[in-house]
């Protein structure tokens, strides 16, 4: 495993998105490297703000003009199946 796709691979590890298998892979490469906890930890800060980045906007209620555009476009594409 290339160090590369090792760091790639630390983001999808904090969003508990990697399989078991690969999950231990990860978390013995951490034991053994301090190198790469310190990046893990870099990440992990990046990781933190960038959840909270649009957090506001995820609270927003969404527009009515918005909705009835999607709503129309669903009732649209169930016309076109029909």
């Amino acid at each position: 495993m290339t160090r590369s796709k090792l760091i790639d691979d630390l983001w999808d590890y904090l969003d508990g998105q990697l399989d078991d298998e690969r999950t231990a892979e990860i978390e013995t490469a951490l034991q053994g490297d301090a190198d790469l906890r310190e990046t893990l930890e870099e990440i992990r800060a990046h990781h933190k703000i960038l959840s909270r980045t649009g957090e506001e906007v995820l609270k927003e209620e969404v527009p009515a003009r918005l909705k009835r555009i999607v709503e129309n476009g669903r009732l649209s594409r169930k016309k076109k199946m029909h």
